[in-house]
């Protein structure tokens, strides 16, 4: 596609921005953009009611965050180890969830006020120590531990950790 052309002679690419239902088994919107087109734009142009975005931590952007809540959906993300965060309420854990890795359940308040990049509304925040499992058939690697933390906004309903 002659539009596709966007940086030089050899920088050709389009990008397509597909939001999917995994319980329905169907596509629910989609875009065509060029290769440099940027998701977190895309994703605020197609936010609907009622959803569970998922938000890779490399894109972290609370603007797109707060759009998402909204427009009435919830979203799921890991959190930078430097995410500026105010805990509202510590949770207690169950020993199942101890069992599996989880290290805290919380309410926090996310972001910087001073600086306006906050989110409105507490969020659940859930700490998990993850191990990396060993890679079957390949060159043993060195051990690795590291952290994950996920974040979902908080709703009447709960769900078991």
């Amino acid at each position: 596609m002659f539009w596709a052309h966007w940086v030089g002679e050899h920088d050709k690419a389009v990008k397509v921005h597909l939001q999917f239902d995994p319980l329905r088994s169907v596509h629910v919107a989609s875009a065509l953009t060029d290769g440099s087109g940027d998701e977190r734009v895309v994703l605020k142009e197609q936010l609907q009611p009622g959803n569970l975005y998922s938000v890779y931590c490399g894109y972290l952007d609370y603007g797109l965050n707060q759009s998402i809540l909204d427009a009435q959906s919830s979203f799921l993300a890991c959190l930078r180890g430097n995410c500026a965060r105010e805990v509202v309420e510590a949770r207690a854990l169950a020993p199942a969830a101890r069992a599996t890795g989880v290290v805290s359940n919380q309410v926090v308040g996310i972001g910087d006020e001073r600086s306006s990049t906050h989110i409105q509304k507490p969020l659940r925040l859930v700490q998990v120590h993850v191990v990396n499992a060993k890679q079957n058939g390949l060159k043993p690697r060195r051990p690795r531990v590291s952290r994950k933390v996920i974040s979902v906004r908080v709703q009447a309903s709960e769900f078991e950790v």
